[in-house]
């Protein structure tokens, strides 16, 4: 299978895109294995929701109690 090289771009054949199922966004790095080998690596993409959940759980804690009364909140409640 053959591919095109225009314009600085590789443009990979839909074919070999499946297999690896590469999706927009994912990137591709290369490294030279010898004369006439290369080694592709796929850094896939993150979805927001896989961005939103990591900072949700790297998130610092913020110092609240589990369970505020109203007390808790206001000064002037005794």
């Amino acid at each position: 299978m053959q591919t095109t090289y225009h314009k600085k771009k590789l443009y990979v054949p839909n074919e070999i895109a499946k297999k690896l199922g590469l999706k927009d966004g994912d990137k591709v790095e290369f490294a030279i294995r010898g004369e006439d080998t290369v080694e592709l690596k796929i850094n896939r993409r993150k979805s927001g929701k896989d961005l939103l959940l990591k900072e949700i759980r790297n998130a610092r804690p913020l110092g609240i109690k589990s369970r505020l009364r109203r007390k808790d909140i206001y000064e002037d409640v005794d």
